[in-house]
């Protein structure tokens, strides 16, 4: 049986039917169309309605440890209010994502005490539901927070299933929407910056492009490129976006030392991409993430540059997200990544002919002087 179908047959128990047709018929004029932008403000704003509680949130589950909950639309005493983000640890949402639906009728700041939230609110009662995809995975939660204790535990219990079904199909809509139109403007990003290597024949203005164009079209908060040196450290060649002081004066090396173990460094030093899906809680990325936060770093990637089966430096990209690079996004930018290493090595092919037939021609035009200067020879028959 659906969760839907549980939810009606739960208004059917407590309530006649002329009771459930005018619930529903309420949902359906109180609430916008999915795919409408204001889809979830509007389910948030119905759901204090509804239940008499003064907040309802609905939030996606943000993965990367420790995990936490980007809100997506937020209602307190009937208006929109303004997103926040928060970390599951010490909250009831803990229990909801990881056991399911949650009742506490009353005293939930006692229950949890060092959920700091809770107490700002003022909260007496508290309501939770997951939302999961079709496929059975983890997208979030819709909840709905009250002053005063909860009188009708099932009523509301069953009003929280209908919304959330409702709630999760469209965040996962959304979700499957955005990554479509992120694929897509990075395959056309892509693309360009192909178009633009293989009229390219100088180096610094390849790599100064590639960036500008990762940020333009993109939509990267920031890319560089840095080439390993003969000392253990890695230098800017070239750097795109929002942040100019973070490669100001940063130590980062491709050696075993501490400055040798983020990102850049270990994609140089192993020859393998590292995805850094977030900048506040990878230990490796420590001592940048101050630096990083100034800028609007959330997530980084490094892809290791070659020429030949030589590693000489890598090219990285910065986002705002954290989790902002999924599979298919990094198989494009390892794609990239291995369409500048061909062009690197083809301008070093170019070159070494370039030296080679100009080495030729010296020496041509060397003979030919030196054959000018000789005597004329003399033939005995």
């Amino acid at each position: 049986m659906s969760k839907k179908s549980t939810a009606a047959k739960q208004l059917a128990q407590h309530g006649n039917a002329a009771q459930i047709t005018d619930f529903l018929r309420d949902i359906a004029t109180g609430i916008t169309v999915t795919s409408d932008p204001d889809f979830f403000p509007s389910l948030v704003r119905y759901l204090t309605k509804r239940l008499g509680v003064a907040y309802a949130f609905v939030g996606e589950l943000v993965a990367a440890p420790p995990p936490r909950v980007r809100t997506l639309a937020f209602c307190a005493d009937g208006k929109i209010a303004d997103n926040f983000e928060y970390e599951l640890r010490d909250t009831p949402c803990t229990n909801v994502i990881s056991k399911g639906v949650c009742i506490y009728p009353e005293r939930v700041q006692r229950l949890f005490p060092k959920d700091r939230d809770l107490a700002q609110l003022r909260a007496e009662s508290y309501v939770g539901i997951p939302l999961f995809s079709v496929r059975g995975e983890s997208l979030g939660l819709l909840v709905a927070i009250g002053r005063e204790p909860l009188r009708n535990k099932e009523g509301a219990e069953a009003i929280m299933q209908i919304l959330g079904v409702q709630a999760a199909a469209e965040l996962e809509r959304r979700r499957s929407q955005d990554q479509i139109l992120r694929l897509n403007r990075l395959l056309r990003t892509v693309i360009e910056i192909n178009k633009m290597i293989v009229r390219e024949t100088d180096e610094a203005r390849m790599f100064a492009e590639t960036c500008r164009i990762l940020v333009e079209h993109g939509g990267f908060r920031m890319a560089w490129i840095g080439l390993a040196r003969p000392s253990g450290e890695v230098r800017p060649a070239a750097m795109a976006g929002v942040g100019e002081g973070y490669l100001k004066n940063i130590s980062i090396r491709y050696d075993e030392s501490p400055a040798g173990q983020g990102p850049t460094g270990t994609a140089i030093r192993t020859g393998q991409y590292v995805v850094n899906n977030d900048c506040e809680s990878n230990p490796q990325f420590a001592r940048w993430v101050e630096r990083a936060r100034a800028s609007g770093y959330r997530s980084t990637a490094a892809f290791p540059l070659r020429k030949g089966e030589r590693v000489i430096g890598a090219i990285n990209v910065y986002a705002v997200d954290p989790q902002a690079f999924d599979s298919d996004q990094i198989a494009l930018l390892q794609g990239l990544a291995g369409d500048i290493s061909y062009a690197l090595q083809s301008m070093e092919e170019a070159t070494a002919r370039r030296q080679a037939e100009e080495k030729l021609g010296e020496n041509q035009r060397v003979l030919a002087t030196l054959l000018s200067n000789l005597p004329g020879m003399v033939y005995r028959c």
